[in-house]
């Protein structure tokens, strides 16, 4: 238990807005994806749904365990299972004949470009970083 992680310099704290929206941001997608793919009949929508609400139970786990837990640690916890995750349901749905481009005027879509499974590791990547930048500049 690191009760002092909280207290450490970093570019990163605690923050709800920060927290959930990240949260959100990387998730929420899936949860429309998985509606739109349950609504025309394949059981890879309930795979999105489960990703969504396994994601987002881990999340909040990670929110209510901050006393023992630096943001910036609670990030990349949060963000690498998000990546494998993404990564597995990119492929899948892909692979599993369902992903089609946007119609002409359509609000949703179920097309997902490969380039999407990078969007995860990339942030870890830039918050690794500014945590990198800030430890060097606050010593």
């Amino acid at each position: 238990m690191n009760i002092g992680a909280n207290t450490e310099r970093s570019a990163f704290s605690w923050n709800a807005g920060g927290w959930f929206g990240t949260q959100f941001g990387c998730t929420l997608w899936l949860l429309i994806l998985g509606v739109v793919l349950i609504s025309r009949g394949s059981l890879l929508g309930w795979a999105c749904i489960a990703s969504f609400v396994v994601l987002n139970v881990w999340g909040s786990y990670l929110w209510r365990h901050r006393e023992q837990l630096g943001a910036y640690t609670g990030l990349q916890r949060f963000l690498f299972p998000a990546s494998l995750i993404i990564a597995v349901i990119v492929v899948v749905v892909n692979r599993g004949g369902v992903s089609e481009p946007p119609a002409p005027g359509a609000l949703v879509s179920t097309y997902l470009p490969y380039w999407v499974i990078v969007f995860a590791p990339a942030l870890m990547l830039l918050f690794y970083v500014l945590e990198r930048n800030a430890k060097r500049r606050l010593g």
